[in-house]
């Protein structure tokens, strides 16, 4: 199994690496990665029912549209993202998809156990300690892989993800879009009750995917083919407002403004 490290200022071309991973042909991987303070929307939600838009403009946080479904979460640099590839034809993606998660979510809670952590799945995706949440996680099934990511709440500034996912109540999800369930969250470093030690936790992270997935991980550089890829989906999709603002809706929706 790769080990990716590869990360981003500007958060489009984060998102795009996401896809370009699902894509290339470079076997089964681990991404380790973090963003500038973004509102990550989801493929099929409606940005203006999800996001307060002046907000980020205000306070320069991007908006950016994901390639995998779900509701919107908000990155900054107090998150930890991880994302998996792994082959279609792999045992641990077989199954009802509730399933799947599961397994791909194990490697996150056998980390947070060995903090000391007691958290549990919810909602098919999301992570819990006890009644609040500390992250969430959605999926792709491309041709031949199937691509999972996630994040989770270290020390992200929780005040800014609320006005950020807090949209102007005269916009409504149109149909044919998904509407975020929002629900409590914190911080990690909250739960804990002291400032978390990053670096072991990732080392936590990356040693339960291992155990998960049964390989070792490899620190590797992304591939030329997934370089490439990632610029041209930048270039033709996430630089641009009709991917992040209007997404596969986007006509439809301008029609119903």
């Amino acid at each position: 199994m790769r080990l990716l490290r590869v990360q981003f200022k500007d958060a489009r071309h984060n998102l795009a690496f996401e896809e370009a991973m699902c894509l290339a042909s470079g076997g089964p991987t681990l991404r380790l990665w973090r963003n500038p303070p973004t509102a990550v929307i989801g493929y099929a939600q409606f940005a203006r029912a999800e996001v307060n838009l002046e907000t980020c403009m205000q306070y320069g946080v991007q908006v950016v549209r994901r390639h995998t479904g779900g509701g919107a979460v908000y990155h900054d640099y107090g998150n930890l993202n991880y994302s998996v590839v792994v082959p279609r034809s792999s045992g641990i993606v077989k199954g009802k998809l509730s399933s799947v998660y599961r397994r791909l979510l194990a490697p996150v809670l056998l980390a947070l156990e060995e903090l000391g952590v007691a958290a549990d799945i919810r909602d098919t995706n999301s992570v819990f300690v006890g009644g609040t949440k500390v992250g969430g996680s959605s999926a792709h099934l491309g041709e031949t892989a199937f691509f999972f990511h996630g994040t989770l709440l270290l020390n992200a500034d929780l005040t800014m993800l609320w006005r950020v996912l807090t949209p102007l109540k005269e916009y409504e999800c149109p149909a044919g879009s998904v509407a975020s369930r929002r629900v409590p969250v914190t911080n990690l470093s909250e739960v804990i009750g002291c400032p978390l030690n990053v670096p072991r936790l990732e080392a936590l992270v990356v040693r339960g995917f291992e155990k998960v997935l049964c390989s070792h991980a490899i620190p590797t550089e992304p591939s030329r083919e997934e370089m490439e890829l990632e610029m041209n989906l930048f270039d033709t999709k996430y630089s641009r407002d009709w991917w992040n603002l209007e997404g596969r809706m986007g006509r439809d929706v301008r029609g119903q403004m």
